[in-house]
């Protein structure tokens, strides 16, 4: 399991995502070696929380597949702009201390 959280600096934050839409697109840029088994996304304005299950032979390839796929979807253009992953400039992620993420089963 990989989660990654992405944000955006916009001024005014655009309304949730829709959640299918983005997990659809992400899996339709993954390429075979680290396509996900399942991808869970929760939104809120201004921030996604996204979590990966693949299933490769490590979590660091897991995380890494993860990050990698969602650099992909935001590198297609006008798509989801000023928005980034958490993380990605040296910035800590305190959401996850302040509210407990749940998923369906």
């Amino acid at each position: 399991m990989s989660r990654v959280t992405l944000t955006t600096n916009a001024p005014a934050p655009p309304g949730k995502l829709d959640t299918s839409l983005l997990t659809a697109l992400l899996r339709e840029v993954a390429g075979p070696a680290e396509a996900p088994e399942h991808i869970y996304a929760r939104s809120a304005p201004g921030r996604v929380e996204l979590v990966f299950f693949h299933a490769l032979d490590s979590p660091a390839e897991a995380a890494s597949a993860a990050r990698e796929l969602c650099r992909r979807l935001l590198g297609l253009g006008d798509l989801l702009p000023a928005w980034r992953m958490l993380g990605e400039s040296g910035e800590t992620d305190e959401f996850h201390h302040l509210q407990r993420m749940e998923f369906p089963s």
